[in-house]
């Protein structure tokens, strides 16, 4: 009995520590295979399709587009993370719809105009952009983010 406890207990360390191993997460792609908000670990092959670019961004807050080839592309292994929820606000904000505002009554988040949120063109860090979608400017966090991953080409 305890040998399959023990082995239970560390298939779901092993599974669990696969499940949050993730490195890069991918802010902007031209490739319909890969989706805005996928995750890679480093050191993995994307198979990005030629002719075709994706924009990551990695555990450091660093983005880096790469373009296509045959045989796909290998994201570098070795990215430390220097702060533990930026990629997990990050994921959260990309997984959101986009905000749209509504006739009537609104129930919680605040709007773009609210004096307390940021212009979008003030959040120019990864950080500043996932705090703001913390403290409820989704809107204008989104917005930022499309600006400063268009920018990167």
């Amino acid at each position: 009995m305890r040998k399959i406890l023990f082995g239970v207990v560390a298939m779901s360390l092993v599974i669990g520590s696969v499940a949050y191993a993730e490195d890069f997460i991918v802010v902007r792609s031209s490739d319909p295979r890969i989706a805005k908000s996928t995750t890679f670990n480093a050191g993995e092959r994307v198979y990005l399709a030629k002719g075709h670019s994706m924009t990551v961004i990695n555990a450091a807050g660093s983005l880096s587009t790469y373009q296509g080839a045959t045989g796909g592309i290998v994201l570098p292994a070795g990215v430390a993370a220097s702060n533990p929820n930026r990629l997990s606000g990050l994921l959260a904000l990309l997984q959101r719809p986009q905000q749209r505002r509504t006739f009537g009554a609104m129930r919680g988040g605040r709007y773009d105009d609210d004096p307390s949120c940021p212009k979008p063109a003030e959040l120019i860090t990864i950080d500043a952009i996932v705090a703001a979608d913390g403290e409820g400017c989704t809107g204008a966090a989104q917005a930022a983010l499309e600006t400063l991953t268009a920018s990167q080409k």
